[in-house]
């Protein structure tokens, strides 16, 4: 079966700052500054992306900092400029190498 890919429809740019509840159904991306609650289909943190929030994402590519944990997560992708300080949930991990995961991380099978 194919893997389900997602187009990019939302992005949250190098200059901009998001506080509060954001809710995408389909991909997100983003490169600036955010702080609160996520929930996506996919989502990609750019290299010079702060988030300082709860997510919940089936997909996950991170390339930045991320305070805060990750659920509902089927794969997690941690860059090797990435950052993720805060307890994991996913099914599939990968980590490059000079990546950092500061917390706990339980992988689930289905």
């Amino acid at each position: 079966m194919a893997e389900k890919t997602f187009e990019m429809n939302t992005i949250l740019g190098e200059n901009s700052t998001y506080e509060g509840t954001l809710n995408v159904k389909g991909s997100l991306r983003i490169e600036g500054n955010f702080n609160g609650e996520l929930n996506a289909d996919s989502l990609v943190i750019g290299k010079k992306a702060k988030v300082h929030a709860d997510i919940k994402a089936p997909s996950i590519i991170v390339g930045g900092v991320v305070e805060g944990n990750i659920s509902e997560n089927k794969q997690l992708t941690l860059q090797s400029t990435g950052r993720i300080v805060g307890d994991v949930q996913t099914e599939k991990l990968s980590v490059e190498e000079g990546a950092v995961l500061h917390g706990k991380c339980n992988m689930t099978a289905k």
